[in-house]
């Protein structure tokens, strides 16, 4: 049996009823594909800085030469 608290409650997973169940495997989801949501924003921003980067070199290039 395992214990989740809730806004301060404790529960007995095993003591729930499967609605509640369902709303947390699905809040957990949630959380699961937010967090690779997060992961993919910084890949993409790191990519986003690195082509800033060689724009402006390239048009640093461009206007001295």
């Amino acid at each position: 049996m395992a214990k989740i608290t809730i806004d301060g409650n404790e529960y007995e997973s095993d003591d729930l009823p499967n609605e509640v169940k369902s709303q947390l495997a699905a809040l957990q989801d949630i959380d699961r594909q937010m967090g690779t949501l997060r992961n993919q924003m910084a890949v993409q921003n790191m990519a986003r800085t690195g082509f800033s980067a060689a724009l402006k070199e390239s048009l640093d290039k461009h206007n001295k030469g």
